[in-house]
């Protein structure tokens, strides 16, 4: 084992640094005078120039910016279609047999032996059948589908997605 007090050891005097006790309480004072001063700055600056919305009493308007008001509402309907475009527009859930979102090809999943929160009632053991993306049954399942891939949970927790839950 290395004996680290047989190394010079240099102490803060012969640094040339004072300790925290002989430190200038009045430069520290100064310090933060001077960084107050400059937040103060800062806000005041902002509030002049209307960096900040909220403490500028300046309105922008559309035409102050060049734009006419013809092209202003051409803009507007354009940022409207746009907000439709592409919106998926599903079936009800009772109505539906498959996941927009399913990939073809994907075999049925059954999670059993899991605890099961199932956002409606008070969790409760049991198994989960997923199929073409949904889920299809839950409790016991008798009747297992072709192909189908088996997950025992051992008792942890299964439950919907936030975005499953909210129709």
């Amino acid at each position: 084992m290395s004996d680290y007090q047989s190394l010079p050891q240099h102490d803060q005097e012969e640094a040339g640094e004072q300790p925290d006790s002989q430190k200038n309480p009045l430069l520290q004072k100064r310090t933060i005078i001077v960084a107050a001063a400059a937040v103060a700055l800062l806000a005041l600056s902002a509030y002049v120039l209307g960096a900040s919305g909220e403490l500028s009493h300046s309105k922008v308007h559309f035409e102050d910016a060049g734009i006419s008001p013809e092209h202003f509402t051409q803009g507007l309907a354009k940022c409207k279609a746009i907000g439709k475009e592409g919106k998926h527009r599903y079936a009800a859930a009772e109505s539906r047999t498959i996941n927009p979102r399913f990939v073809n090809g994907t075999a049925p999943i059954l999670f059993t032996n899991g605890t099961i929160f199932d956002g409606v009632s008070e969790a409760f053991q049991g198994d989960l059948l997923v199929d073409n993306g949904l889920i299809v049954q839950i409790g016991e399942i008798p009747i297992l589908p072709e192909r189908a891939k088996v997950v025992n949970l051992r008792g942890h927790i299964i439950t919907p997605g936030i975005v499953d839950m909210h129709r």
